[in-house]
């Protein structure tokens, strides 16, 4: 096919200009017809933009645009279709290298496409108006018409479009491809059920528009390139098409929400934010040029720059997003334009199809594409020196030029623009060159990826899918209209998040790009300083300026502007322009923070600290004029505009925003500089005040403007709720949670600057102007430092619902010093009483966070963190929180003043003169009050406060230049106003602290002359006079204060005259009511403290006033209202509600939360800080002692505790009651606490409170209640002391209880609380059943009878019953007045009942005792039962019988009493057992938890002979509770088991071995009297067939064991009961003996013939006993003992000598015992020859050793000359001393090391075969020696080692006196250790 001729070509192209010309825009006002117009326009479009390319092709194809109906639409994309894929690969005609056809035809031809293509575009740009924001009923309409947009692919049409592509693809025809491609994806259009239009498809029509607008570029581009090079309207036609490419981006929408801005004349936004417009003004300039129109050439000059400028901030842009997306699948051949496979063309994004086959056709347009960042750089400085200089004449003419305005502003603009990129550019290519170098290090074939900038992601392997990165956010930005420029889209990383660079080698993307800005801003200042002096031209200011100026102007004519704000700044290039400063400044500022923290890290010196001022102060200088020109003017002219809430403006927001924010930073990191740089930019840091006061007005108007716009937002999100769209929110908080992080911390770091400003200015704000005169409301100050305590208080974040990150709070915060601003307002102490709105819980938390901010400031910014005056700020403040708030230590305190007058002193120290005086007296007065309250140093106190006196006399704060101030933040010395009140302030306090030292030194005269000359001084103050008043009336009720006349009237008159000049303050009418009080007028007294309450509802003096006059129920309103007021001292109030809660209403929860808020109070905890603290008490009864309210508050909280049962917290509280009232606590609440410690089981502690109420020598009844509680709780002392074997302690405080009870007085004899007293002195007499008799040895309880059985009782034991007899009377006194009251009592019964019960237990005490002093439970032959001995005594008999008869009238009377069951019971059991089973029966019938019965029970049962049955009751006892007596049965059944085992003498034993176990157990309960005698009899029966069968060792060491732990048991059963068993007192004697001659056999001392002596004495007294017993119970019948077998002693190493008779019992019974003091063997009984030889013989023996000792020891104490000894053999006594010194050291060692390491030995097992045999496998311990030779062989070493010092009369040493002592403690009896040590005392005593 060959191409058309040219004529023909030329009319082709007439037809298709003409048919897109035709295609005008048709508004038939109705949207779906307007939908349908614009499809068939649409479809006519791109079939002409075919036909075009077809023709470039040589085909020519006409399109009928007049009958363009369907059918020949589709038609006419048939025959293009068709077409397409016939001539597809053919080689354009219009190629350059062709010249087949005319130069004019050929850009005539690319004209054409190029209209065809823009025609498409704009019929999208239509398509997209209308379909943004519309709904349709039918959404399938909407889907059919776009799906036929521009080609009707379906049927016939579908076929040839896949022929066409496919043969596109085949020949690689790049460009046809992509025009199908492009018709395909217009085709493919999706949405869902919603009536509405998606977002989706106005998206992709978007890029629909873009994609063909860039082919509508390249057509003309390459038309007027090549064939039209010096015609101006093909490249104005290209330049149309490049603007509107910039509109296709979407970065300045026509439309957005809020006023539209108006548009520039010169288009500036088009022309600075397209890259495009730079070739094609390129050749405009040059043809305007070779025309020589030089105007229009210097008009396109300045927007070529602005294109140079646009293509730099794309090609920075592009950067970055190589940076993000590094490592990702990379770039392939296709990117680069060299490959065309067919499946590389498929895969590719249409986007880059375009590029490479229509725009890069163009080899300017790809040579653009591929110059480098520094090249575009320089050509943008190139092109901006040939810009003329802006002529700014216009600013003082009468008339605006808008067109000049506009042109001198864009050019400024441009200058500033371009060097923003300049520094973006630096910072960018060194993060390239950064990653080029990891890039490098990596291993070959891995990839990395820069983290992204959120958190520190560092180098890792990439994954799928690019990060969105900054181009998202701009992107994002710049569809809300915020960003008026690409490249200020760049934000500064430290800029915007207010961080200076981190030190370390980043790996992430954030960090990469800080580390580079910050050496890129430490480079810049180090060349800047080199370069400049002043730091006025650190920065350019052109733009600056240029922008101040803009606020003079008049508004242009003709410029419709909206008079609601400036007329500039409702034109974009202002808003553009807002932007560039926003950037400069947030560099400015980063520049600063740089130079700060590269400083920081180096050597502080003068030279550092003014590079530092330096930086800050040109960060002031540079915002000054902003502020103080440009923005308070608009303040100020437009103080009501929509600037800050419109989104229109939000670029002059976020200028506004970014301005004040710099000056509050600069301002607070400048702070600690400003001593270093004094006389340098004085000017300017005296405009900080006023820079600081705009930035206040300028914050706060853009949050207002912020909040509405979120107000918008939400109610936007609530009308989409409503019209059901997905996912929304009608929140607030949702609202701010849909912000960026970006837009999250702009308005974080808004509130932290706005709460930075409120200190300050709020502080400005108490300063009024009346009639001339600055002064200040000491209201308005309370009012600043409540808002600023609470908003310290608060979390660290100001916005409690905006979530933000915590190391953002904490970096926002340090940046501009919150928390350090704040604390200072909430001290207030300069001209305030210290912290008057904080606890010091409150103050200390918000110190900590003001050094925690200024540590923050220091780490994140570099800030100085040792500046002087602050530390001495918050040293002075918390000074004042530890000495003057309750709970503060006084000590740190009293070190901080001082530290504080320290710095003062020091010479370098910053702080300025006048500033330095009035800290120094404010810490003088500080410390006057700390030793104000503590009588010592009550004269310090004075003097210091006397020196703050002289020291503010000396100075004047009306010549004061607060200019002279070296503080530029935040100081009240700073307003001439706040100075006067300041040094009002402490003059009034130190003149009141002298007065007071003289008043607590009895100084009246001198204080009153101090106060009158206070009032003098200043007439008017408040505070002096009502100190005056105050102190008069003081003087009313002190004693001491005869020298004082006239105080009443004088008094009252002084307080009617403080009350007059400031009807504000309640102190006046609070101490008008003392005054009305005291002079008995309580009506008064009522009205004045009821003013004093309605002016300040917490007021502590008027409160109690009040509480004295009124009923709690007519109180309780006033302490409702002042528990409302956040007020310390409002304890008053808590603590009368507590006691309405707790006693009228009875709620003890509700009372415990009163009290401890009571508590909280400084009026109640901190008694003693208040000058008015003695008008707490009542002024009718001064001369009462007064009570700490403290110690009586404590008391009542602790009362509620223990009625609500909570011990432990009412034990505590009681505690602090009687620390704070400094142990004089009211005899009520002492005994409330003794009685809950009585519940507690502290029972000696309880006695012990007891004690104090009782000997306070007063009477009352509350010592009822306290004796009662001291006996019960000596009652339980005396219970634990039997347990622990103290019986005489025992009985001494059962004494101290009868004593304190019989005390009490006898006028309360007959009240019902008597009836309680005499029970319980019952209690005390019964108890002492559980003593053995010989406690009452020397007791004279007894009283004189005539019985004939009282006969055979000992003294003791008549004592014992005597007492407990004392128990019945009680008792039935207690019946007496139970039965007095009657029936008037319906307890009545059961109180009858409980003291008859007692009785019955009374009486059954006294049986038992008397059975057990006459043999009862002795055994053996003779019947010694309780049973027996009842039938044959009458008066045991008589005892029982009267018990039973208690017991039965207490049934009668209740029932149900299961204790009175068991009584009765165990009474019977002596009578009838079968009705004694039935009455334990009944017990447990009534109480089957009861102990007792069971118990009982089970013994009846194992008694009777009933062993299974007494089995399970046993069993079903260890179920209920943890009694001995279940084992101690358990014990008995096994004895009774082991008497059965007749014949098999290993099963018997067995048995005894587990009935020695069951007592065992039974004594680990307590100390039973029945388990010990149990234990003793059953643990020495060992099975003797193990010496049989070999096994000695065990034997021997077995029988040992068991012989010891028998006699040690019977020792303490006999301690326990006091020798009341006869049948326990034979063996205790037999095992007396027994042990005395195995002791006389292994050491032959003189101890076992004293221990077989006191055997043998014992044996024949309870022979004695025996025969009395006998007589008394049967004299017909004569005792029977029992034998016990004591099995023969085997012996490890048998003696060969027969020294000793084989019967040892014969020996000792015919021969006499010698004395107890001949404690020495006769020399022929044991030779020291035999003690050596066996010493040697047994080396490991430690007996051995000692015996030899011994013997030694004795022989030389009867050496003589001629004694054939070991002395003459040695000629002296010091070697025989040496000897036994060796001897009984060797012996103690070896004694010792037995204990320490004894071992266990195991039998061996018996084999038998047969029945099985029990026995006992128990392992025993070998051997251990017995204390008593230890003893010895410790008290024989002492007196060697001491022997010189003896004979020389000296005391001995230290360590001899405690080795006898501790021989004393292992024995007692250690006759020998007692004597040593007794002459030890004397000599010591005689030294």
């Amino acid at each position: 096919m060959s191409n058309p001729p040219p004529p023909k070509l030329k009319s082709a192209l007439n037809d298709i200009q003409k048919a897109v010309t035709s295609l005008e825009n048709d508004d038939s006002g109705d949207k779906l017809q307007e939908i349908k117009v614009i499809a068939r326009q649409s479809s006519l479009a791109f079939q002409l933009l075919l036909a075009c390319e077809l023709a470039s092709r040589g085909v020519l194809v006409a399109v009928d645009v007049v009958k363009a109906d369907e059918s020949t639409a589709t038609a006419t994309a048939s025959s293009l279709l068709t077409n397409i894929r016939d001539i597809a690969g053919r080689v354009s005609i219009d190629d350059v290298s062709s010249g087949n056809y005319p130069a004019p035809m050929m850009a005539y031809l690319n004209a054409a496409a190029g209209m065809a293509a823009a025609a498409c575009a704009s019929s999208l740009d239509r398509l997209t108006d209308e379909l943004e924001g519309a709904s349709f009923d039918n959404p399938s309409f909407l889907l059919d018409r776009l799906s036929t947009l521009f080609l009707p692919i379906g049927g016939t049409s579908s076929e040839l479009w896949n022929e066409a592509t496919k043969r596109c693809i085949d020949v690689k025809d790049a460009r046809f491809y992509s025009l199908l491609r492009w018709a395909a994806d217009c085709a493919s259009f999706s949405s869902d059920d919603s009536k509405q239009v998606s977002r989706g498809i106005i998206e992709k029509l978007r890029r629909l528009k873009r994609e063909m607008n860039s082919i509508s570029y390249s057509s003309y581009f390459y038309g007027a390139e090549h064939f039209a090079k010096d015609q101006p309207q093909l490249w104005k036609r290209c330049l149309d098409v490049a603007l509107s490419m910039n509109e296709d981006d979407g970065i300045f929408p026509d439309h957005v929400h809020g006023p539209k801005l108006s548009k520039s004349s010169i288009e500036h936004n088009a022309y600075a934010t397209t890259p495009q417009t730079v070739l094609p003004l390129t050749n405009m300039i040059r043809i305007a040029q070779s025309k020589g129109n030089e105007k229009r050439s210097n008009e396109l000059q300045l927007f070529l720059t602005a294109g140079c400028i646009a293509a730099v901030s794309d090609k920075l842009e592009r950067l970055k997003r190589e940076l993000e997306g590094a490592g990702s699948s990379g770039s392939s051949s296709d990117d680069d334009g060299t490959n065309t496979d067919s499946s590389s063309m498929k895969k590719r994004p249409l986007g880059q199809l375009i590029q490479q086959y229509f725009l890069h056709r163009s080899r300017s347009i790809a040579e653009m594409d591929q110059t480098t960042l520094t090249a575009l750089l320089s050509r943008a400085d190139l092109e901006l020196t040939k810009c003329q200089s802006p002529e700014n004449d216009f600013l003082s003419s009468n008339e605006m030029d808008l067109a000049s305005y506009e042109t001198w502003l864009f050019q400024n603009y441009l200058q500033q623009h371009l060097r923003n990129l300049h520094r973006e550019s630096d910072v960018w290519t060194e993060v390239q060159l950064r990653y080029r170098a990891m890039l490098n290090r990596l291993p070959e074939g891995d990839a990395l990826t820069l983290g992204s900038s959120k958190g520190r992601g560092g180098l890792s392997k990439k994954t799928s899918g690019a990060s969105e990165g900054i181009s998202q956010s701009s992107k994002k930005s710049s569809k809300d209209g915020i960003s008026g420029t690409k490249s200020l889209s760049i934000k500064s990383s430290i800029g915007g998040g207010g961080l200076p660079a981190s030190s370390t080698k980043g790996t992430s993307l954030q960090e990469m790009e800080m580390n580079a800005r910050a050496n890129l801003y430490w480079e810049t200042w180090k060349q800047l300083k080199l370069d400049f002096v002043e730091w006025e031209s650190l920065f350019v200011t052109s733009l600056r300026d240029a922008m101040v100026q803009l606020s003079s102007l008049s508004t242009p004519p003709l410029f419709d502007m909206d008079e609601s704000c400036p007329w500039f700044i409702q034109t974009e290039l202002v808003r553009d322009c807002y932007e560039a400063l926003t950037y400069q400044i947030r560099h400015i500022v980063d520049n600063a923070a740089t130079v700060q923290k590269h400083l920081a890290g180096k050597k502080e010196n003068k030279s550092t600290l003014k590079d530092v001022s330096l930086a800050w102060r040109g960060v002031l200088a540079f915002v000054s004029p902003l502020l103080n020109g440009h923005l308070f003017e608009i303040l100020q002219n437009a103080p009501s505009s929509p600037l800050f809430s419109s989104p229109a403006h939000h670029a002059f927001r976020r200028f506004v925003e970014e301005c004040a924010k710099s000056v509050i930073t600069a301002t607070w990191m400048y702070e600690p500089l400003v001593s270093f740089t004094a006389n340098e930019g004085r000017g300017l840091l005296e405009d900080v005040s006023r820079l600081i006061s705009i930035s206040h007005e300028c914050l706060a108007a853009s949050q207002k403007g912020r909040l509405s716009e979120e107000q918008l937002m939400a109610e936007r999100m609530k009308d989409e709720v409503s019209s059901g769209v997905r996912g929304a929110s009608t929140s607030m908080t949702s609202a701010r949670d849909s912000y960026a992080d970006e837009e999250k911390k702009e308005i974080f770091q808004l509130e932290c600057a706005l709460a930075s400003t409120k200190c300050r200015m709020d502080l400005e704000n108490t300063v009024c102007d009346v009639d001339g005169d600055k002064l200040v409301s000491t209201d308005s100050l309370a009012a600043v430092a409540r808002k600023a305590s609470l908003a310290a208080t608060k979390t660290h974040q100001p916005i409690g619902d905006l979530k933000v990150s915590s190391s953002l709070a904490l970096t926002s915060i340090a940046q501009f010093g919150v928390p350090y601003l704040q604390a200072l307002s909430a001290w207030s102490g300069m001209y305030l009483t210290p912290w008057p709105f904080c606890t010091i819980g409150q103050a200390r938390t918000i110190l900590r966070n003001a050094r925690d901010s200024i540590t923050a400031a220091g780490k994140a910014w570099g800030r100085p963190t040792n500046s002087k005056i602050e530390q001495i700020f918050l040293h002075t403040a918390e000074a004042d929180l530890e000495g003057g708030l309750v709970g503060g230590f006084v000590i740190e305190a009293e070190r901080l003043y001082k530290r504080v007058l320290d710095l003062l002193a020091e010479d370098d120290v910053s702080v300025e003169s006048y500033a330095a005086t009035m800290l120094k007296t404010h810490c003088l007065l500080g410390l006057g009050k700390l030793y104000l309250y503590d009588a010592e140093r009550l004269s310090e106190a004075e003097a210091f406060a006397r020196n703050a006196l002289d020291i503010l006399s000396s100075v004047d704060p009306t010549q004061r230049n607060c200019i002279d101030s070296q503080s530029i933040c935040f100081y009240p010395w700073n307003n001439s106003a706040l100075n006067k009140m300041s040094h009002s302030f402490h003059m009034c306090m130190s003149r009141q602290l002298v007065a007071e030292a003289c008043i607590r030194s009895s100084r009246y005269d001198d204080a009153k002359l101090f106060l009158s000359d206070a009032v003098k001084d200043l007439p008017g103050n408040f505070d002096a006079a009502f100190a005056l008043a105050s102190f008069h009336l003081r003087m009313m009720f002190d004693s001491d204060a005869d020298s004082c006349e006239n105080n009443d009237a004088l008094a009252r008159t002084l307080l009617l005259k403080a009350a007059k000049m400031d009807t504000t303050r309640s102190g006046p009418f609070a101490l008008l009511g003392v005054w009305y009080e005291s002079q008995n007028d309580e009506a008064r007294a009522k009205g004045c403290y009821q003013k004093a309450l309605a002016i300040d509802p917490s007021h502590p003096v008027a409160g109690r006033g009040l509480k004295r006059i009124l009923s709690l129920d007519e109180l309780q309103p006033f302490c409702e209202r002042a528990t409302k007021q956040n007020s310390p001292v409002n304890g008053w109030a808590w603590r009368c509600l507590g006691q309405k809660r707790s006693w009228v209403d009875g709620e003890d929860s509700s009372a415990v939360i009163c009290f401890q808020q009571a508590l909280r109070c400084r009026d109640i905890q901190g008694q003693g800080s208040d000058s008015h603290e003695m008008f707490y008490l009542d002024p009718k009864n001064t001369s009462i002692v007064p009570v700490r309210e403290s110690g009586e508050t404590w008391g009542e909280l602790a009362n509620c505790y223990r009625r609500l049962g909570k011990y432990s917290a009412a034990t505590r509280a009681y505690e602090e009651a009687s620390i704070a009232s400094d142990g004089c606590l009211s005899p009520s609440t002492c005994c409330a606490w003794a009685q809950v410690q009585l519940d507690l089981g502290l029972y000696d502690e309880a006695a012990e409170k007891c004690d104090v109420i009782l000997s306070s020598g007063t009477t009352s009844p509350i010592h009822q209640l306290v004796a009662y509680i001291e006996s019960e709780a000596l009652l339980a002392m005396a219970k634990q002391d039997v347990q622990e074997g103290k019986f005489g302690l025992c009985l001494s405080h059962l004494q101290k209880g009868i004593d304190r009870l019989n005390s009490l007085s006898v006028q309360f004899s007959s009240s019902e609380n008597f009836y309680c007293v005499t029970k319980l002195l019952g209690d005390l007499y019964t108890f002492a059943e559980s003593l053995p008799s010989y406690v009452f040895i020397l007791s004279s309880f007894s009283e004189e009878t005539h019985d004939d059985e009282s006969t055979f009782l000992s003294h003791e034991v008549q004592n014992q019953m005597s007492f407990i007899a004392k128990g019945e009377e009680a008792y039935m006194m207690a019946q007496k007045l139970a039965e007095i009251e009657g029936d008037s009592d319906e307890d009545y019964p059961y109180l009858v009942a409980s003291a008859a019960s007692d009785l019955g237990t009374n009486l059954l005490a006294q049986a038992r005792v008397c059975s057990a002093a006459l043999g009862e439970g002795s055994g053996g032959g003779t019947k010694t039962s309780m049973f027996d001995m009842a039938a044959r005594s009458g008066k045991i008999m008589d005892l029982i019988t009267r018990s039973i008869n208690s017991y039965t009238k207490a049934i009668d009377l209740n029932p149900h009493d299961a204790s009175a069951w068991n009584g009765l019971g165990t009474a019977l059991a002596t009578v009838d057992p079968l009705l004694s089973q039935h009455a334990f029966c009944r017990a447990l019938q009534i109480d089957k938890m009861l102990a007792d019965p069971l118990s009982n029970v089970g013994m009846m049962y194992a008694d009777f002979g009933k062993t299974d049955t007494s089995s399970e009751v046993l069993d079903a006892l260890t179920q209920v509770a943890d009694t001995p007596l279940m084992w101690v049965g358990r014990g008995l059944l096994l004895e009774k088991s082991s008497i059965e085992w007749k014949g098999q003498e290993e099963s018997s034993e067995a048995c005894m071995i587990k009935a020695a176990d069951a007592y065992r157990a039974a004594l680990q309960i307590m100390q039973n009297p029945a388990a010990l005698m149990g234990l003793s009899l059953t643990c020495r029966r060992s099975y003797n067939g193990f010496g049989k069968s070999g096994d000695t060792v065990y034997s021997y060491l077995s029988d040992k064991a068991s012989k010891s732990e028998s006699t040690i048991s019977m020792k303490i059963h006999q301690n326990l009961t006091g020798s009341g068993n006869l049948g326990a007192c034979y063996l205790d004697s037999l095992m007396t003996i027994e042990e005395g001659l195995e002791r006389l056999t292994a050491l032959n001392d003189s101890e076992s013939l004293s221990m077989i002596k006191e055997g043998k004495s014992d044996l024949a007294a309870v022979k004695i006993r025996t025969e009395i017993s006998d007589k008394f119970i049967s004299p017909q019948r004569k005792t029977e003992f029992n034998y016990v077998p004591l099995p023969t002693k085997t012996s490890l190493h048998p003696r060969v000598t027969g020294m000793f008779p084989s019967d040892l019992v014969d020996v000792v019974n015919n021969e006499s015992v010698p004395d107890a003091g001949e404690c020495d063997l006769p020399p022929d009984t044991c030779n020291i020859y035999d003690a050596r030889n066996n010493a040697l013989l047994n080396p490991e023996t430690g007996e051995a050793w000692l015996q030899y000792a011994k013997t030694l020891l004795n022989e030389l104490s009867f050496a003589t000359s001629t004694s054939p000894t070991e002395v003459r053999e040695s000629g002296n006594m010091a070697y025989a001393l040496n000897v036994i010194k060796y001897a009984a050291t060797k012996a103690l060692q070896l004694l010792q090391n037995r204990v320490i390491h004894a071992s266990l030995i195991t039998p061996r097992r018996l084999i038998h075969q047969g029945t099985p045999v029990e026995y006992s496998e128990k392992s025993v311990v070998s051997s251990i020696p017995s204390t008593t030779l230890i003893s010895e062989a410790k008290s024989l070493l002492s007196w060697v080692e001491d022997a010189d010092s003896l004979n020389r009369g000296d005391p001995g040493s230290r360590a001899s006196h405690v080795s006898l002592q501790e021989s004393l403690l292992l024995d007692p009896s250690n006759v020998f250790a007692m004597e040593v040590l007794q002459i030890l005392d004397e000599l010591n005593n005689y030294s």
